[in-house]
């Protein structure tokens, strides 16, 4: 990592939105938490949970600001209202879900990458897990140069992957557009569009949960 400076701790907004997720959210913050080399906090929309999402999120220990819910129903929303909230002062910008698990460097190995690359936004891959995080594969290896051509007919990294620089967040936070198909497939053709460089990191840095009820699943097949 001889590109990166050498003492400088990064500061990354983790931007979370929540419904319902008691069920897996505890193991996806400790994941958080345990980011290494990085200086995070956690900017959290909820979309009504009606289940103990809210409390494990009060309760849990560590710097975060849980925004009123707007009752969106709708993910994308979520994610669109969090860019445009979350302070302008940090190094980078990221989504988080709350049913993944991020390895322990997913920040800070994102984050070398667009430093050696000169990129302005990246994504990677992911392991594929069952509920209980047993490995049951790795999402699928895009080939294709990301470009402007490519984005008009697929997304090729998760939202749980990406990352971006403050130049690029700047950029975000001036487009309105207030109903794209998905938060991650927006955030590519953005910045391809406006030449900023998309970098795809083909290694996996996530652990994606399929448990059944994902908003999006592992968009493997044909039809997907």
């Amino acid at each position: 990592y001889e590109w990166l400076e050498t003492n400088k701790m990064y500061k990354v907004a983790i931007l979370l939105s929540t419904f319902n997720g008691e069920r897996f959210i505890k193991d996806q913050l400790i994941s958080l938490r345990n980011q290494k080399k990085v200086k995070i906090k956690i900017f959290i929309i909820d979309d009504g949970s009606t289940d103990n999402t809210l409390k494990i999120l009060k309760n849990f220990n560590f710097p975060k600001k849980i925004f009123k819910t707007k009752n969106f129903l709708n993910p994308v929303k979520n994610f669109l209202y969090l860019i445009d909230k979350v302070p302008r002062n940090f190094d980078f910008y990221c989504f988080a879900d709350q049913d993944d698990v991020w390895l322990p460097n997913k920040l800070f190995y994102s984050i070398s990458q667009i430093k050696k690359y000169k990129a302005d936004v990246c994504g990677c891959r992911t392991f594929y897990t069952d509920k209980n995080l047993n490995q049951t594969g790795k999402s699928i290896l895009f080939k294709k140069k990301p470009s402007l051509e490519n984005s008009l007919v697929q997304s090729i990294t998760g939202g749980n992957t990406q990352l971006w620089s403050k130049k690029f967040n700047n950029i975000l936070k001036k487009i309105k557009i207030k109903n794209p198909a998905s938060h991650d497939w927006y955030v590519y053709q953005i910045a391809v569009l406006l030449d900023f460089k998309f970098l795809y990191i083909k290694k996996p840095l996530v652990y994606y949960r399929q448990h059944g009820n994902n908003v999006v699943g592992s968009n493997v097949g044909f039809l997907n």
